[in-house]
């Protein structure tokens, strides 16, 4: 009954919400309603082991050829991993929003919160590949609904929508052809079968592509720029969740090593460009791209187990960021603590070893994963020491409210690596790796602080010199040659359709069956 406790919290807070809202509750009671019932679904997963969860099963959802399909939701210990990263977020959300009230549009933005991790909540828990494609459909819906309804750069999105309906369309393509072999393909582990279609489904359906340097930037922090934030990241997690358990693909030598080398530079550049920018919103972009540059390359290399835990890592670090827009007198100690909890020293989230993928096949992949973590750690440190405003302007139990929300995140991943724990033996195994990059990040904290316009340079250099890479992955080209070749045809189609239309219509319409018919034979 764990799953369906924590679907129905959700749900009836939700609901619940949009009734008090209709009804003219004070939004604070609201609030508190809403924050005390997040709380009691973290709290929940927190406690409750998740070997005792039993599995979801909505039998017969519908038949597919001559086989019924059920819709599946599992627990184990992968699929808990983001789960409780989700609803520890959710919860910080929700906490540390009181240092950023905006009666106008937080209520909605609160519900719209709890949607998405609902739905992700469930996205993540999927078994079966016909589960995945119904939750991922409802969280476009809610992300299109999003997007109408705060009216935001609607075109940009939508082009966004049709590669992520381009994903879905793959991964239902993609289960008709292993209905060939297996009854009802589940994931997880149960059948493990080397498809790249799946992770291109993924890839497509992450959101990165078509890829945005620039997005619009908010004159200060409020629940809409940490919804933004939210969406893009969670839509991330619940796409990249979909290949934690698949085996790396069978390629020839030299298209992986092609593959291998496109991968090192996307990687490398998006993360300098991570470290470099100053405002959160525009970096993760490239963020979210060299990590899905990273994922790729850990998929070729067949540790595609690794993802989950550098999946719960965005909500609990680079999501926090945007939770911490308020400082003080020793605030500086959450994001210190996070950097430990990420940093891949014994104990952390990603502690080398156990938990983070250093790589296989090729000694250059080992150094570009540390690489990317030394980055990722240096672009962390550096946005949390950009400047915030001041809690102190805040009334005292606001203040206290906020430290509890920052102090949620990290909690979960306390919890996290004590549900992960292996051996000690195992955990400092690559304790000098963890200590190296630790090293190296501070030293790279000390060059940029002394060195305030090499960040401005390094960025305009990137821009200029491979704007080519950009400009491949915003697909502005794709669009282009798909509205060419609508103008190229759309007067052969309308010869055709008028010919149909004409004396002898049916008669032609026979003639161009036969034909078509011929050329299929």
């Amino acid at each position: 009954m764990l799953i369906e406790t924590i679907f129905l919290l959700l749900l009836v807070i939700i609901m619940a919400g949009l009734i008090m809202g209709k009804r003219g509750v004070r939004t604070a009671y609201i609030w508190m309603l809403l924050t005390f019932i997040s709380f009691i679904a973290w709290l929940i997963l927190i406690l409750i082991p998740y070997e005792k969860a039993a599995p979801l099963i909505l039998g017969n959802w519908f038949v597919y050829g001559d086989s019924n399909v059920n819709l599946r939701f599992v627990f184990n210990s992968q699929t808990w991993i983001l789960a409780i990263s989700l609803l520890g977020f959710n919860l910080s959300f929700l906490l540390t929003n009181i240092a950023r009230l905006n009666i106008k549009i937080d209520l909605k933005n609160w519900i719209f919160q709890l949607a998405l991790t609902m739905f992700s909540f469930l996205a993540v828990l999927a078994g079966d590949l016909w589960t995945v494609v119904l939750i991922w459909t409802l969280l476009d819906i809610l992300d299109i609904a999003y997007h109408h309804i705060h009216n935001k750069e609607r075109i940009s999105y939508f082009k966004k929508a049709r590669i992520k309906f381009l994903a879905s369309m793959l991964l239902i393509w993609n289960i008709s052809v292993l209905s060939n072999t297996v009854v009802n393909p589940i994931l997880n582990g149960v059948v493990t079968i080397s498809n790249s279609t799946l992770f291109l489904s993924a890839l497509l359906h992450s959101g990165v592509f078509p890829f945005e340097k620039e997005t619009k930037l908010y004159s200060k922090n409020d629940s809409s720029k940490l919804l933004d934030l939210s969406f893009k990241v969670t839509n991330f997690i619940v796409s990249f969740a979909l290949i934690y358990s698949l085996p790396a693909p069978d390629l020839s030598f030299f298209l992986e090593i092609f593959l291998t080398i496109i991968l090192h530079v996307v990687i490398i550049f998006s993360f300098i460009q991570w470290v470099v920018r100053t405002n959160l919103e525009n970096s993760l972009n490239y963020f979210l791209l060299g990590e899905a540059g990273l994922f790729s390359l850990i998929y070729l290399s067949g540790g595609s187990n690794y993802l989950i835990y550098m999946l719960a890592i965005l909500p609990l670090s680079v999501m926090w960021l945007g939770l911490f827009s308020h400082s003080g007198k020793g605030l500086m100690v959450f994001p210190i603590i996070g950097s430990l909890f990420i940093s891949g020293l014994p104990l952390s989230l990603n502690t080398i070893g156990p938990r983070a993928f250093m790589g296989s096949g090729f000694l250059l992949n080992q150094l570009l994963t540390l690489t990317a973590q030394i980055l990722f750690l240096l672009g962390f440190i550096n946005h949390a020491l950009q400047k915030k405003e001041e809690l102190e302007f805040l009334e005292k139990w606001y203040q206290a409210i906020y430290l509890i929300g920052l102090f949620v995140p990290l909690i979960t991943i306390f919890r996290i690596v004590s549900r992960s724990f292996t051996s000690f033996a195992v955990e400092i195994k690559f304790w000098w790796v963890g200590v190296l990059v630790v090293a190296l990040t501070l030293l790279g904290i000390v060059f940029l602080k002394r060195n305030n316009n090499f960040g401005i340079i390094i960025e305009s250099r990137l821009n200029r010199e491979i704007v080519f890479i950009w400009k491949v992955f915003t697909l502005d080209w794709l669009f282009e040659l798909a509205q060419l070749l609508k103008v190229q045809t759309k007067s052969v189609v309308n010869g055709i359709s008028k010919l149909l239309e004409g004396e002898g219509g049916i008669l032609w319409a026979i003639v161009l069956l036969l034909l078509v018919f011929s050329v299929l034979r």
